[in-house]
């Protein structure tokens, strides 16, 4: 009716084949008209479309594969206990990273995590005290092509909170094998560091204890190297040495045999 009325009309549609299994065709309904305009009658345009819509139908399920990818590394990626980014630039100018490193950074939810822009101003990251420049942070680094591994930083946030991260990135680069940007994964280490400065503080305190002691007292490890002597020891068995640590106790005393 629509074509009769002057209106062409195209759809596809599944028809039975000589074989008996359908076929996808392309089918196109074409007003004839006279001179005057007038639709005189219909027609109809066929075309075999069954590769194409196999194509179509294949292509269809490859994109619904890959979105359901998609969607379980944005699940990872989010849900991971540790901070991850990634930059699409080889300046790393716009940097895209998961709440658990926003949350380092002290930084609110979908911020742009490259250092040149405003959430990041007043974030400092240092290294040995000092405060790291832009191009040696470890994603400017692998955006440039260096992988960097086990890179410890301190991130100053805002809020004047220190948090202590073990770094690594690695470049990413395009088809052409061009650097294209990079990724990096962050580990919060700063319950870490203060076991470990604890410790040293306790070992500090113990050494102290030792050197200080009105004792003879030596520690050594499996090998008999001296660790910490007391200055008592120092004094009574030292022969000569005004520090004893590293040293070994038969090497110091090679009259003494390695049996007492």
């Amino acid at each position: 009716d629509r074509a009769r009325a002057g209106e062409r009309v195209n759809f596809d549609q599944l028809i039975p084949y000589g074989t008996g299994k359908p076929h996808w065709v392309h089918t196109s309904y074409i007003p004839d008209r006279d001179l005057t305009g007038t639709v005189k009658g219909i027609v109809v345009h066929i075309v075999d479309i069954e590769e194409r819509k196999q194509s179509e139908q294949k292509i269809a399920l490859l994109n619904q594969n890959l979105q359901r990818r998609i969607a379980e590394m944005q699940v990872i990626f989010d849900t991971v206990p540790m901070g991850l980014s990634i930059a699409d630039d080889v300046k790393c100018c716009h940097i895209l990273g998961n709440r658990e490193i926003e949350q380092m950074l002290g930084v609110p939810t979908g911020s742009d995590l490259s250092k040149s822009n405003v959430p990041m101003a007043s974030v400092r990251v240092m290294q040995d005290g000092i405060e790291l420049a832009i191009e040696d942070l470890p994603m400017q680094r692998a955006a440039q092509g260096e992988l960097v591994t086990n890179q410890i930083m301190t991130i100053i946030r805002p809020d004047g909170q220190a948090v202590t991260v073990l770094s690594n990135a690695s470049p990413l680069f395009n088809e052409a094998g061009e650097l294209r940007g990079a990724v990096g994964a962050f580990l919060d280490i700063t319950a870490l560091k203060r076991v470990e400065e604890s410790l040293k503080k306790s070992q500090n305190q113990l050494r102290l204890f030792i050197e200080q002691a009105p004792l003879s007292i030596a520690m050594f490890d499996r090998e008999m190297n001296y660790l910490v002597t007391s200055l008592r020891w120092i004094e009574e068995f030292g022969r000569g040495y005004l520090e004893l640590a590293g040293l070994n106790h038969y090497e110091v005393n090679p009259d003494i045999s390695a049996e007492w």
